[in-house]
């Protein structure tokens, strides 16, 4: 092996390639994991030129290990990849976005940059011209992408990919992520002295480390031991390393720090060790204390794939650093922050900050820990002087939980709280100014009015889920109990109630008519989530009174339940709308007094109420309720806890499709899926896996730009918060067009079927293969008693199809129509029906082609004759040939207005 350093540049200004073998993987860095790290390591490094530092140390890159292919003929010298290909085809793809934004800023540059993104001269194939030659699957995206030279084509060509949920290759987005960063950052101040110090970092101070094999060196063994061998290093185990090794630097004693401040964060089964989850994401206590300490320090957001750099630039920038016990000092200090982590992580449940945490997990909220780090560490405050500050801070994110406000930029805003703290002090003055003057829909602090409003009137089973309702009521219970809830709490684990049930229709008599209310069963759905019908119950005693009459339910509580809360229940004989909003505005009443309201000398005032807020509740609402309008009848609906779920009506119930809202450590987002529930002892349960097996790659394909997670039962997709209602519709539109073909195919042999006319089952045996995109038999027609064969198209309604009838001696093949007369596709159908009809006979010229009218009912009708068996393939082809004859002019009528 021939080790070596290299700069960015110099990897690519020889004319020579760098061949990616088959046997590698194809491109598959993306945005969070990889690029934007890489961005900010680049982005730091051409800042430090910029300032004009005079020594600029070195950023390595990571590793690239090659092996010499010997040219033949004009072949332009070759290295064989053996490890770093998604890091050279990454750099390759940055140098051509570089070279891109800088065609009208600096021509120099460009014409350098043209020069490490491109071979010249002679060459024996023209691929050659490329410096990186990824495998085949990459091959069309990267051609096109170096060859494109066009930011803004590109740009549009993915977003417009995007918008339709069809694949986006990750090269073309990583192309256009590294264009939109670098353009952004040299526009923000005299873009060609900026260009000037991205290119010196990209040739001087970004490095990689290059292995040069030899030829008697083993490729296949060298790639084995790079990438199958060991567990990767995590970031402390990094950051424990760098630390140590600068203490070998400055001869302090590694043993003795190693015992005095490390050791309890290696220590098997610690707290430190231990696994917390941040919404989805699951990282070691110690990773998320190091992400916290390095918020404070930089005073910026730091990523779990960041930790590392961002440490070493804190130790690096340290004062002391050049001090002899410069590793004592940086391990003393953080062992001084670990201490306050370890402190709020295991407060007492009956001191105030323990009260704050565990609500700011019920409302998984885990953004403010940079900021409690800071107070608890850094400000002289006592426990006394720091409550004022813990109340206000749970009234701010607690209102704004309520109230559906989001927490998307809850990261900038409680860094902006550090800046201030450091520029003002830490006192409740600075606090209540800071939070109170926050405009707008993603930082303001709701005021009484608002705060009770939603309280009283919103869904919160629906909006807060089952934690946040929890922590409300528990928070209503304590201050029912004694009125200073910051010394109490309860301490079992309890289940929130529904006192009216969800499943009211098939236990409950219905609501009595007022002359107020115009539809009673509606009015009682809207207040079934309310505040005002919900409780705490033991979970066993959840279960024992489930959907039981109020009569049996209120003696139950009553005698069971110890809680202040259910003190209501003991004298409230009835239980109806009326009772259940008195008890919101009560409960409500309670709540304004445990959460204050912000400071009115420096409020900003919000939106008006006429302005709809926007949450990814309300998107989901909306796209249910575009899906009711739109849905193909062969779905139907059914609600669940924080979303609604879609199921065919002749599958199993076991098969079954999920749209719902969820939380993580960002904010909300949408959880779309497909899951096979069926029992492993139904027959068609292995061919049904097969079949999602089969149709998980084109939904990755399709999906690629989101996160998309596989199972052996199960596809989901995670879209994100601001993903709009006509986004979602269409995201389960293309979903379904997906995935419902495949599983219809692996159901049908299992559908009990018989010879209901001899041509048929040839007939649908030869139509299946050639049926379009979107297309699928249903499955239901092949039963017992069938006479035709419907044949369906996933984003239609099940009264809009094509179908086959045999009879006698001949087939007709059909296009049925039948919607109700108020469906908004009636008229524009009936519109275009002569154009349809005149375009069928025109295709088939020598068919007898009829047509057929009733009153709501119109058909267009082909004769197919079938005298014998070898006579089914003509109708097979007649009916895919009239789906593409018809399909041009009907798909266009039948998407919502709204998408």
């Amino acid at each position: 092996m021939r080790p070596d350093k290299r700069g960015v540049l110099e990897l690519f200004e020889r004319p020579q390639r760098y061949v990616i073998p088959l046997y590698q993987r194809r491109y598959v860095w993306s945005r969070q994991r990889q690029w934007e790290p890489l961005w900010a390591d680049v982005q730091h490094r051409a800042e430090a030129v910029l300032s004009g530092e005079r020594r600029v140390r070195p950023h390595f890159l990571g590793a690239v290990v090659w092996s010499y292919v010997r040219p033949t003929g004009r072949e332009v010298p070759a290295y064989e990849v053996i490890d770093g290909q998604q890091r050279l085809t990454t750099f390759q793809i940055l140098l051509a976005a570089f070279r891109d934004v800088t065609a009208d800023i600096d021509p120099d540059i460009h014409r350098e940059l043209e020069r490490v993104t491109a071979n010249d001269g002679m060459r024996e194939h023209e691929f050659e011209r490329f410096k990186v030659w990824p495998t085949r699957f990459d091959q069309p995206a990267f051609e096109q992408i170096l060859d494109a030279r066009d930011v803004t084509m590109v740009t549009a060509s993915v977003e417009q990919a995007r918008t339709a949920f069809q694949h986006v290759s990750a090269l073309a987005a990583g192309y256009v992520y590294f264009a939109g960063a670098i353009r952004d950052w040299l526009m923000e101040n005299d873009p060609v002295q900026r260009a000037d110090a991205l290119f010196q970092a990209l040739r001087r101070h970004l490095q990689v480390v290059t292995i040069d094999l030899e030829e008697d060196d083993d490729p296949q063994v060298i790639f084995e031991t790079l990438n199958a061998r060991g567990e990767p290093l995590q970031p402390a185990d990094l950051v424990r390393n760098f630390i140590f090794n600068d203490a070998a630097r400055t001869n302090e004693h590694q043993q003795r720090l190693y015992d005095t401040y490390w050791v309890q964060f290696d220590e098997d089964k610690s707290f430190w060790r231990t696994p917390a989850a941040r919404g989805r994401l699951v990282r070691d206590q110690l990773a998320w204390f190091l992400s916290a300490f390095l918020t404070v320090k930089l005073n910026e957001e730091v990523a779990d794939s960041a930790i590392f750099h961002a440490f070493k630039r804190w130790w690096q920038a340290r004062p002391e650093v050049n001090q002899p016990d410069s590793a004592e000092l940086g391990l003393r200090e953080l062992s001084r922050y670990a201490a306050t982590y370890d402190q709020l992580n295991h407060a007492p449940a009956t001191t105030r900050l323990g009260i704050l945490t565990r609500r700011l997990e019920a409302m998984d909220i885990s953004t403010l820990t940079p900021v409690l780090l800071y107070l608890l560490t850094e400000s002289a405050l006592d426990e006394a002087g720091l409550v004022p500050l813990w109340e206000d801070l749970e009234s701010y994110t607690v209102r704004r939980f309520v109230s559906n406000l989001g927490t998307k930029n809850y990261n900038r805003f409680f860094l902006q709280l550090l800046q201030e703290f450091r520029r003002h002090g830490v006192n409740r003055s600075v606090l209540r100014t800071f939070l109170s003057r926050g405009a707008g829909e993603s930082v303001r602090w709701p005021d009484d009015a608002e705060f009770h409003r939603n309280l009283v009137t919103s869904p919160v089973y629906r909006k807060l889920r089952a934690r946040g309702v929890s922590m409300v009521l528990e928070a209503i219970d304590v201050q029912l109990l004694s009125g200073k809830q910051e010394k109490l709490h309860i301490a079992e684990a309890l289940s929130v109630e529904h006192v009216l049930p969800r499943s009211w229709r098939k236990y409950w008599a219905a609501p009595q008519a007022t002359p107020d209310i115009e539809n009673p069963d509606a009015h009682r759905d809207a207040l079934l989530h309310t505040l005002g019908n919900l409780t705490l119950v033991t979970g066993k005693l959840n279960s024992g009174l489930s959907n039981g009459p109020y009569k049996r339910k209120r003696v139950e509580l009553a005698r069971q339940s110890r809680l202040p809360l259910n003190r209501f229940f003991q004298d409230q004989q009835e239980w109806d709308e009326a009772v259940i909003e008195a008890r919101s505005k009560s409960l409500a009443e309670h709540a304004l007094i445990i959460w204050g309201a912000p400071d009115e000398a420096h409020i900003v005032q919000a939106a008006t109420e006429a302005e709809s807020l926007t949450n990814a509740t309300t998107q989901l609402d909306q796209a249910q309720a575009l899906l009711a309008q739109w849905f193909p009848k062969t779905f139907y609906f059914e609600e669940v806890v924080d979303g609604f779920q879609l199921l065919m009506r002749h599958w199993s119930r076991s098969l079954k499709y999920q749209l719902l809202v969820e939380e993580g450590d960002q904010g909300e987002y949408f959880r779309l899926g497909l899951y096979d529930l069926v029992p492993s002892s139904e027959p068609f349960k292995q061919d049904v896996g097969k079949a999602l097996v089969k149709v998980a790659e084109q939904v990755a394909l399709h999906f690629g730009e989101y996160q998309v997670e596989f199972t052996p039962s199960s596809i989901e997709i995670l879209l994100p918060e601001d993903t709009s209602a006509s986004r979602l519709v269409s995201a389960v539109m293309r979903f379904l067009l997906l995935t419902t073909a495949p599983v219809e195919l692996a159901l049908a042999p299992y559908i009990r079927s018989r010879r209901i006319g001899w041509a048929l089952p040839g007939v649908v045996a030869a139509v299946q293969p050639l049926l379009p995109a979107g297309y699928f038999l249903h499955s239901r027609n092949m039963r017992d008693g069938s006479t035709y064969q419907q044949v369906g198209h996933g984003g239609w309604e099940t009264y809009l199809r094509f179908e086959i009838r045999p009879k006698a001696d001949e087939v007709i093949v059909a296009f049925h129509e039948e919607l109700h007369p108020a469906h908004p596709a009636k008229a524009r159908l009936k519109s275009i029906w002569p154009q349809l009809f005149q375009q069928a006979k025109e295709a088939f010229p020598a068919r007898k082609v009829t047509i057929e009218e009733k009153s709501e009912l119109s058909r267009i009708l082909i004769t197919v004759p079938v005298r014998t068996r070898a006579h089914t393939q003509d109708v097979a082809v007649t009916l895919v040939t009239l789906i593409h004859t018809l399909h041009p002019l009907v798909a266009p009528l039948m998407q919502p207005d709204e998408m």
